[in-house]
């Protein structure tokens, strides 16, 4: 019955939009996006021999952007509902967890090819992977553990409020930015005074793009971890592309030394139509991780708590293999995306195999 309601949910909330639908999108005006995604998830848990079903990456999410004037830009970001909705909303002013509103801030832009931007946005953490929307990722954000995705992505408070200072070329294909946030590991925003301090490069020549950032996180007050993400992406030609993110932290709440590497090929055998895509990674540390441990229950403060969190703490040689297709059946139109992917995940320590479809409704909130 939870299943049922959940599916019904989504469908149902996000079906009045439709009215307000128009014809064609222009990048930069004012317009909203609301997705529904509803998978069917199969998994088999190798430890505990248990196998079953769940909703996967079923959500409902919201995008509202656009220029207020040439020079100010806005964007506000949502999850609205997932297979367990009371998480998203509960720790709604807590910077350690994620909640119901990933993004919403202001960025102005100046003559001399220098922006402001301030609100609540991206850690200079996470690289490209982090640089995608949850909803076209096969990974399920709100869940322990998810399929597809880096340790740093399922476990790492990634939207945090603060202020991005930034320099770009004319052609934007060069990107230097310093940011100043709060840190994913207070209890409160700016609590104790615990910062995130960042530094990011985005870089777009040719077939090469690039996203290489480092902050440092306070995990105590006065203590900082450095976190460097370094991600690149190469086009060897038009229908396919290579992206490689490597981290030097491991993520199960908490930042461990090692070394997480992950590797995704996407290939476009139908442009605009069929999308095939194959991911492997790999994640080691000499800690002790557990990736089984309850969150809403850990304490960053309280290191005993890790050292007590039983049999699955252990140090971590981690392999993540998997891959899948989106197919875009509707003519001249990618509004509607039906998926299948499949993953081996040792973080998890289980097999899945999913099928879902993913409805994009974009409309305007106004024309240029």
């Amino acid at each position: 019955m939870k299943r049922m309601l959940l599916t019904l949910a989504v469908l149902l909330l996000s079906s009045p939009i439709l009215l307000a639908q128009e014809d064609g999108y222009e990048p930069g005006a004012r317009t909203g996006l609301v997705v529904s995604r509803i998978d069917r998830n199969a998994y088999r848990d190798w430890e505990s021999k248990k196998s079953g079903f769940d909703e996967g990456d079923t959500a409902l999410y919201s995008v509202f952007e656009g220029d207020i004037t040439p020079e100010l830009f806005f964007c506000v970001s949502n999850v609205w509902l997932t297979d367990e909705p009371i998480d998203l909303y509960k720790d709604t002013g807590r910077p350690n967890s994620f909640n119901w509103l990933n993004m919403a801030y202001l960025r102005y832009d100046f003559p001399s090819n220098i922006y402001v931007q301030a609100g609540k946005g991206l850690l200079f953490a996470g690289s490209m992977e982090n640089d995608e929307y949850d909803y076209d990722l096969n990974c399920e954000r709100c869940s322990a553990i998810g399929d597809l995705c880096s340790s740093i992505w399922y476990n790492f408070p990634i939207y945090q409020w603060g202020v991005n200072v930034g320099w770009y070329t004319p052609d934007e294909r060069t990107i230097i930015s310093a940011q100043v946030a709060t840190s994913p590991y207070g209890k409160k925003f700016f609590y104790k005074g615990m910062y995130s301090f960042g530094l990011e490069w985005r870089g777009e020549y040719g077939p090469i793009q690039n996203m290489w950032q480092i902050s440092l996180v306070a995990t105590e007050r006065g203590k900082y971890t450095p976190l460097v993400s370094l991600g690149q992406s190469y086009s060897p030609s038009d229908n396919m592309k290579i992206t490689l993110d490597v981290f030097n932290r491991v993520c199960d709440e908490y930042l461990h030394k090692g070394i997480s590497a992950h590797g995704l090929v996407s290939w476009y055998p139908i442009p605009e139509k069929l999308e095939i895509e194959g991911k492997v990674g790999y994640e080691h540390t000499k800690d002790e991780v557990d990736f089984n441990y309850d969150s809403s229950e850990k304490s960053h403060d309280d290191e005993e708590e890790k050292a007590e969190a039983g049999s699955d703490v252990s140090p971590l040689n981690a392999w993540v293999v998997g891959g899948g297709l989106s197919w875009y059946p509707l003519r001249d139109s990618k509004d509607l995306r039906l998926h299948a992917y499949f993953s081996h995940n040792e973080l998890s320590k289980r097999n899945s195999f999913s099928i879902g479809v993913t409805y994009y409704l974009k409309f305007y909130l106004s024309r240029k």
